[in-house]
């Protein structure tokens, strides 16, 4: 089978929290089971247990990420289950793992699943697009290649609403963009870089679409807007393109 969900939202207190879809033979805590989704800053994960009482072992696309919307998809294949992701509706599917976990169980409990991590307080999500289908193999997109320096450039803040066509950095590389520039900026070296180590991923109205560094002053975050119209050209955020702001800018919004 196959099982798919879109998860619209999710809003975490740990960040350890998670939001996806599970698969398991029982339903006591040490169940074995098979899960694959988004965490709260590790960003898509797929977590197993083999065994009763075993300790969980995972697979993760990114570290250090914050993503609370997205595709994920956990198909079995006899006892191999293979964990999928994508962002977007249209992209092709990226497989994380594909792990055996034997059972002699007729039947498996499967379905969404939110865990906040914290006893005393609650994780939330939005679930839409669920279905439950016989499994098919899923193509799945090569990976992205790693950018360099030389193919980025901090535009500076108020400068545009977007990145010229085609010069945008994607999502994947987002954050690794944004620490490269970061590392060779004075000015963003002297900031105390609150939430650096994480990428923020909404649909904002009052920012630059794609990837961008939100200046507060004394801290900075790094971004990614998935807006793709209504971008806005804000003082406080430095855009960060794959071409020189001296290449021709893009449209940026009135004042």
């Amino acid at each position: 089978f196959s099982i798919t969900t879109y998860v619209n939202s999710f809003d975490f207190v740990h960040g350890e929290a998670k939001a996806g879809v599970m698969s398991r033979f029982f339903l006591c805590n040490k169940s074995p089971n098979v899960f694959m989704g988004l965490t709260g800053t590790n960003g898509f994960q797929m977590i197993w247990r083999k065994c009763m009482d075993c300790n969980a072992e995972h697979s993760e696309v990114d570290s250090n990420v914050r993503y609370t919307q997205g595709w994920v998809k956990l198909e079995k294949l006899d006892d191999a289950y293979s964990g999928y992701w994508k962002h977007n509706e249209e992209d092709e599917w990226n497989l994380v793992d594909t792990v055996t976990v034997e059972s002699s169980e007729p039947d498996l409990y499967t379905g969404l699943v939110v865990s906040s991590k914290k006893q005393d307080q609650l994780a939330t999500a939005v679930f839409s697009d669920f279905s439950v289908e016989e499994a098919s193999p899923s193509p799945t997109s090569s990976p992205v290649p790693t950018m360099t320096p030389p193919d980025l450039y901090l535009w500076p803040a108020g400068s545009t609403s977007e990145c010229p066509e085609g010069a945008s950095v994607p999502q994947d590389n987002c954050w690794e963009a944004a620490l490269l520039l970061i590392e060779n900026s004075d000015y963003f070296q002297s900031r105390p870089g609150y939430d650096s180590s994480i990428l923020s991923v909404h649909d904002w109205n009052y920012t630059p679409c794609g990837c961008f560094l939100y200046d507060l002053y004394q801290y900075f975050h790094i971004n990614f807007d998935t807006s793709t119209t209504g971008c806005f050209a804000d003082n406080r955020s430095y855009s960060i393109c794959t071409v020189p702001e001296d290449a021709t800018p893009s449209p940026t919004s009135s004042p």
